[in-house]
């Protein structure tokens, strides 16, 4: 299958040896959209961070659904932190 990506260019080809290769990539960022939704047609996690360009309820819209929705990239990193093994 192929995977489209939202995002500048640079984004594009930095993540293209990854698409569909690592489940345990992930991005965060503010853009439910172009960061969440792009992160994972790539094959990847997606975290919404609640800064930015964030508007409440951004996690409702446009058919993306976060893995995880946090209220600051402290909160990110303590998620994925949670997370390791």
């Amino acid at each position: 299958g192929s995977c489209e990506l939202y995002g500048q260019g640079w984004a594009q080809d930095m993540l293209w040896p990854v698409r569909g290769h690592d489940s345990s990539c992930l991005d965060a960022g503010d853009d439910v959209r172009d960061d969440v939704g792009g992160a994972q047609k790539a094959g990847m996690r997606g975290i919404l961070v609640q800064t930015g360009k964030y508007r409440a309820g951004d996690e409702h819209q446009l058919g993306v659904t976060p893995d995880a929705t946090v209220s600051n990239f402290a909160a990110a990193v303590d998620w994925i932190l949670a997370r390791q093994n």
